[in-house]
């Protein structure tokens, strides 16, 4: 046989005799921007939903109640339990973008933008995206987090990119548009009106799409997106300050 000879495997069924040709080739994984389908949410795609099961091939996950390998603090990593799964997870205050790297200070921000549609399809707030429980809001929030991804990776930010997190969806400023509001992590310190310039000179210059996505920002609402340093003292999700100390938010 050469080799450039291939092989054909043969599997029948034997109910229906039907036969099912199955090349012994490798398969690429594509990457999927393909969808599973809500009508409530204007049959927006939502593709790339990753299960759990695929998680528990990453750095420091297992199936009991505590990390293997171990966390290790000089990496300021903590063993936390995610989506019922034990992970070596940043401490607060810091972050990283791939697990397998150390977890780096950083610095949030809060900002919000207004999505305008889907491909063509207008997008309208209804009460379920406002429950961050929902099967609506946790399909909607990857798709839109995915395409926040994308943008942010693709603007002047990307080299002290850390990652971003949806926290929220609101009705727009008009009868459609849902406001979407968000965490973005960054490695450096930056001025919140030049974070609210960057973006707006991306989405124009992109057909006000996220990322290349068909996730589309509001032109009329584009003046509306804002940018403000998060307060970490809020939340204990964002510093780890003792309880008898207290705690300061700095720019």
């Amino acid at each position: 046989m050469s080799d450039n000879d291939s092989i054909l495997v043969i599997m029948t069924d034997k109910n229906t005799k039907n036969v099912v040709p199955v090349p012994e080739t490798s398969y690429e994984t594509q990457d999927r921007d393909e969808v599973v389908v809500d009508d409530k949410v204007n049959n927006i795609l939502l593709g790339s939903i990753f299960s759990s099961n695929q998680a528990n091939h990453n750095r420091g996950e297992i199936k009991a109640d505590k990390c293997e390998p171990d966390c290790k603090a000089t990496r300021n990593e903590l063993c936390q339990k995610v989506e019922g799964v034990m992970r070596c997870v940043c401490r607060p205050g810091f972050a990283r973008m791939f697990p397998d790297r150390p977890c780096l200070p950083t610095y949030t921000y809060n900002l919000k933008v207004t999505l305008d549609r889907i491909g063509n399809d207008p997008l309208h707030y209804f009460d379920d995206l406002g429950d961050t429980n929902s099967t609506e809001f946790v399909k909607f929030a990857h798709a839109t987090r995915e395409a926040l991804d994308r943008m942010v990776m693709q603007s002047d930010v990307r080299d002290i990119f850390h990652g971003v997190q949806v926290h929220s969806f609101g009705p727009g400023p008009t009868t459609k548009g849902i406001v979407t509001r968000f965490y973005l992590q960054l490695s450096d310190n930056i001025d919140e009106i030049r974070l609210e310039e960057i973006f707006k000179r991306y989405l124009r210059s992109n057909n006000y799409s996220l990322g290349g996505t068909d996730i589309k920002a509001s032109p009329q609402s584009i003046e509306e997106l804002k940018a403000q340093d998060f307060d970490e003292c809020s939340h204990p999700k964002f510093h780890d300050c003792s309880e008898n100390a207290q705690c300061f938010n700095l720019r």
